[in-house]
């Protein structure tokens, strides 16, 4: 296991939420609201990644702080969130999605949304 990681006390617990289907005019929607939220006018991103990352950090969204795997900053307004609002955490459930966290991460750091 990678540091860090521990299994999640009720992964059936969590309902496991719908994602944007990749390539919907969503899309160009979450580009400018990366844009908007990252005081960053001028981000260029792949808007179908965008979609993928938006759709993997959604369906990890954990129903509450104490079923997170990983916390983040609660109601803060980041570019992939529904109705503007961080959930309370993200619930990462293997070690596959951990990598694929990871991965998200690094892709978004490359196009400049650390």
């Amino acid at each position: 296991q990678a540091a860090g990681w521990r299994q999640p006390k009720s992964a059936s617990a969590r309902a496991c939420r719908p994602a944007m289907a990749p390539g919907s005019p969503f899309g160009q929607d979450l580009l400018a609201r990366a844009r908007e939220v990252r005081g960053q006018e001028h981000l260029q991103a792949d808007v179908q990644l965008l979609e993928e990352i938006q759709a993997f950090l959604t369906s990890k969204e954990a129903e509450s702080a104490r079923e997170a795997t990983h916390t983040l900053l609660e109601s803060y307004p980041d570019w992939w969130t529904r109705n503007r609002r961080a959930p309370p955490g993200l619930q990462i459930e293997s070690q596959e999605d951990l990598e694929t966290l990871y991965r998200h991460a690094g892709e978004l750091y490359g196009f400049g949304i650390p």
